[in-house]
């Protein structure tokens, strides 16, 4: 069984990244034409399953419930982009540090979101 890797996200972290992987399955769900049917593209428990384990990378995204070769090739690299922007968040300063800042302009940044 894979460790559950929550543990580096706090409640509040864990909610934004939840909402924000709701959007990321939205965005996908209209470009297919598909908004009514989000579901086709993750189920709930898909996120909650990408939510508990942070995923870093394709080989671990393969392992998320709900995620097989076509979703992982369609989707993977979106999904990855939203939790390298949560959990980069989160990392020590020096990693933080030599990452390129380009204005955190994407779906993952909702740093000004409060939880309801």
């Amino acid at each position: 069984t894979k460790k559950v890797k929550t543990d580096t996200l706090t409640e509040r972290q864990r909610y934004e990244l939840m909402e924000d992987l709701r959007r990321l399955r939205l965005l996908l769900a209209s470009n297919q034409g598909c908004e009514d049917k989000v579901y086709y593209i993750f189920s709930n428990a898909t996120l909650d399953d990408l939510v508990a384990h942070l995923p870093s990378n394709k080989e671990e995204l393969l392992k998320i419930y709900g995620i097989a070769a076509q979703k992982c090739q369609m989707y993977g690299e979106a999904i990855l982009e939203v939790i390298e922007r949560h959990v980069g968040r989160t990392t020590c300063p020096a990693r933080r540090a030599l990452k390129m800042d380009d204005g955190d302009q994407s779906i993952g940044n909702r740093e000004d979101r409060s939880v309801r």
